[in-house]
């Protein structure tokens, strides 16, 4: 049997590559009738007729705890993050100001940690699913302890109107391996919900990022109260 990567239990749960309020969110109507397409390396037009297709998750890798107790306040926290950015008035675009403080109010520096926490999770899953050599076991301390990983940042970057087709997309990992040591010293990957993008880069401790992770992003070691969207 898989463990979990989180607690080493045995991994019986397998988390969505799209979390299932961000596939509702941009495709309401979506059942048997109306299916959308999923699209991949291997295989394309791979009807998906509902949020929690199991086409749209990752092979096991987590167990039911850290899937779903242990792992909801994340969940949350970018799920109402990302509804708060896709309903705002007027829309928001490239240079905004994203005012935290106001989406969290009073928790603020919580939830943004919840938010890292989300995406180090899917980080984990992924470097799993694909065999990634990744420090997952240090996402898992920090995940553990309640803590941000301090080698994964991320930014957002708003998507113009018309310039995709794609709603929702995960993209693959691309790393770069250090030629001295031969471990991987960088990697980035993206997650698109509608015309924002969340781009989620590594850099191994020790190391710069280097230049094809465009941006620097954000970490919530960071104190400022507003985030920009590139």
């Amino acid at each position: 049997m898989p463990i979990c990567w989180i607690c080493g239990a045995v991994a019986d749960s397998a988390e969505h590559m799209v979390k299932a309020s961000d596939v509702r969110a941009i495709f309401p109507s979506l059942n048997h009738r109306s299916p959308a397409f999923r699209h991949s390396q291997g295989r394309t037009n791979e009807p998906v007729r509902g949020a929690n297709a199991l086409i749209l998750k990752f092979r096991p890798s987590l167990c039911q705890h850290c899937n779903n107790a242990r792992s909801q306040p994340w969940d949350r926290a970018w799920e109402l993050l990302e509804r708060k950015l896709r309903e705002a008035k007027p829309p928001l675009k490239a240079g905004d100001r994203i005012p935290l403080g106001r989406i969290f109010s009073s928790n603020r520096t919580e939830s943004m940690v919840h938010v890292h926490q989300f995406f180090t999770k899917l980080m984990g899953c992924i470097a799993i699913e694909h065999n990634i050599p990744l420090p997952i076991a240090s996402f898992a301390q920090h995940l553990k302890a309640g803590a941000a990983e301090p080698t994964l940042r991320i930014a957002f970057v708003h998507i113009p109107p018309g310039s995709s087709k794609i709603k929702i997309h995960v993209g693959n990992v691309h790393a770069k391996t250090d030629k001295v040591t031969g471990v991987i010293a960088t990697a980035v990957w993206h997650y698109v919900v509608g015309s924002f993008c969340v781009e989620v880069s590594y850099a191994r401790a020790g190391f710069a990022q280097l230049r094809f992770v465009r941006r620097l992003g954000w970490h919530p070691d960071d104190v400022s109260r507003t985030w920009k969207l590139d």
